[in-house]
């Protein structure tokens, strides 16, 4: 099997160069520090499987591409190493990838990363490169298994009061010195947004996200959400203070309603009166939703979706609505 037949880096190329429209000179970035990361997979030594590996999104590819709307530029998550490469060996290759970029995370986040990496045996260890009219800045993301008080001292108490199926699931690394913690929960409680923000000190960060999911939800978010599988993140600054609070769910999700809804929902936010190229995409089928999050400071609200692509070989569900 040839190598050319397996790529998926043309048909992820071809979807970057559509939003060049909206921010040329920050989609060229992007688009070259993008294919400098995933260059390595189409030398892999398993190209059978080099494209649909990734724990990253449904269907195995191993980049994502994100859309902030309001925010044009380009914005992915991607794997920085082939899977051949073992579980021990993919946080060197990712610190070395960032080195490439330009980028060098605070030792202390270095050394928060190899311990997260030890006790997540090597998953889930990515990169995610943010490039707009600000510059490029890249974030580190590694899987880990333990509580969070193993890693830092302090982020055990910054979670919902109740630790029923929930669990630290990842970690988010920053050259500033910033980390996210994400954590799973397996059924959402009436009142966990509600305990986050008395937790980690945000009440009006908290109150503004569930005001937030509330126009979302077309309802009162406690009730749409209960018992759901979701994810929150507690961002954590470079004093190591809690700063943002966020909350993630896969989609298609019933209690939202058909995607047209939530895609109208992202344009309100920001007042879009033309498509963007994003929600141009979703609308054609050409990209497809995976997940939605809804960030929250005590200043302001933001949103984001990860979109899937389809690996080579692989057919991903219907168009948008079906």
């Amino acid at each position: 099997m040839s190598l050319a037949a397996t790529s998926g880096w043309p048909m992820l190329a071809d979807v970057i160069d559509r939003f060049a429209v909206e921010a040329p000179a920050a989609v060229a970035r992007g688009r070259a520090a993008l294919h400098g990361t995933l260059a390595p997979l189409d030398g892999s030594a398993w190209p059978e499987v080099a494209w649909r590996f990734s724990d990253i999104a449904p269907g195995g590819f191993p980049a994502e591409l994100i859309w902030r709307p309001g925010c044009p530029g380009l914005f992915w998550t991607a794997e920085p190493a082939p899977p051949e490469i073992p579980a021990k060996d993919r946080m060197p290759a990712a610190l070395r990838r960032l080195d490439a970029l330009g980028t060098a995370l605070p030792s202390a986040s270095v050394a928060l990363a190899r311990r997260a990496a030890v006790m997540g045996n090597g998953r889930g260890i990515w990169l995610g490169g943010r490039h707009d009219a600000d510059g490029d800045r890249y974030k580190l993301y590694v899987g880990t298994g333990p509580t969070a008080a193993d890693l830092l001292r302090e982020a055990d108490a910054w979670r919902p009061m109740s630790t029923v199926g929930l669990r630290l699931f990842h970690l988010g690394l920053d050259s500033t010195g910033r980390v996210e913690l994400y954590w799973r929960r397996r059924r959402y409680e009436p009142g966990d947004l509600a305990s986050l923000g008395r937790t980690t000190n945000l009440v009006s960060a908290a109150s503004r996200l569930r005001a937030g999911l509330a126009t979302l939800c077309g309802r009162d978010p406690d009730l749409a959400l209960e018992g759901r599988r979701l994810a929150y993140s507690v961002q954590i600054d470079s004093r190591g203070l809690p700063e943002a609070l966020a909350l993630f769910c896969a989609l298609p999700a019933s209690f939202l309603g058909g995607e047209h809804r939530t895609l109208a929902w992202l344009e309100a936010q920001v007042g879009v009166n033309v498509a963007s190229v994003a929600a141009i995409l979703w609308r054609q089928g050409l990209l497809r939703p995976s997940w939605i999050g809804v960030t929250a400071t005590t200043d302001r609200l933001s949103s984001h979706i990860g979109f899937m692509l389809r690996a080579p070989g692989v057919t991903l569900g219907g168009r948008p609505g079906a």
